[in-house]
């Protein structure tokens, strides 16, 4: 099973004295993040969708019941995928588990945190960077190679909707990410050969009519953007 995730956070604000003291980055640092939205989607070992939605409720529900349940979601999975995972999803997740004494075996184990394996993490945006070989393409630069709408550059944006009680737009931004990643996912897996070009048009284009029409109505205007052709390349 392939575990594709996405979090959206707000900044902590009883951690961000460390962080301002110490005059580190612009971008608070992992210590400085709660996880407001978990999103994921879950394929088979056949690339064919499981599930997708939110891990442990809304925006506004508590964070320990979103990391308890993304922990035992994710721990089921054999692979988790992710794009910058490594360094910002599962190290945010992992001390916040920490921080309410939730343990996560799996997430300790020698393999899954090597860096050069593929097997028990994906990390999208380093496997493709060669691990740092070049500096990381962003997330909305691939999503315009595919067709795909990308995400929001502006890092203030889910702070803002949070301050506005915005919270459907959050996890609305939130899911449409992790869709994102899993179109991606697939791209990955087609170019990596691990699906023949027939399979990766087959399940894509699946994945996109059961979204598109399961989620149409709170999600139309972000399939209206999407390039199909692109998308499916055809």
């Amino acid at each position: 099973m392939y575990f594709v995730q996405n979090i959206e956070t707000l900044n902590n604000p009883e951690l961000e004295i460390f962080w301002k003291k110490n005059n580190e980055d612009e971008f608070p640092p992992v210590y400085c993040h709660i996880p407001l939205s978990i999103g994921a989607v879950i394929f088979d070992d056949k690339y064919e969708l499981v599930k997708t939605g939110r891990i442990g409720g809304k925006a506004v529900d508590p964070e320990e019941d979103k990391i308890r349940k993304w922990a035992d979601a994710a721990g089921k999975s054999s692979t988790i995928v992710s794009f910058n995972g490594r360094t910002f999803d599962l190290p945010i997740l992992a001390l916040r588990a920490f921080h309410y004494g939730i343990p996560l075996p799996w997430y300790y184990e020698a393999n899954f945190r090597y860096r050069y394996q593929t097997n028990a993490h994906i990390d999208m945006m380093d496997y493709l960077s060669g691990y740092g070989a070049i500096r990381p393409v962003r997330f909305s630069v691939y999503c315009a190679l595919m067709g795909l709408p990308g995400n929001d550059n502006d890092t203030n944006i889910v702070a803002s909707w949070y301050a506005d009680k915005g919270y459907e737009s959050i996890e609305h931004y939130c899911i449409e990410h992790v869709w994102q990643k899993a179109f991606m996912f697939l791209r990955l897996e087609y170019i990596r050969t691990k699906l023949s070009l027939e399979d990766y048009q087959e399940k894509t284009k699946k994945i996109f009519d059961r979204l598109s029409t399961e989620y149409a109505t709170k999600h139309k205007t972000f399939f209206e953007k999407v390039d199909q052709q692109k998308l499916l390349l055809i």
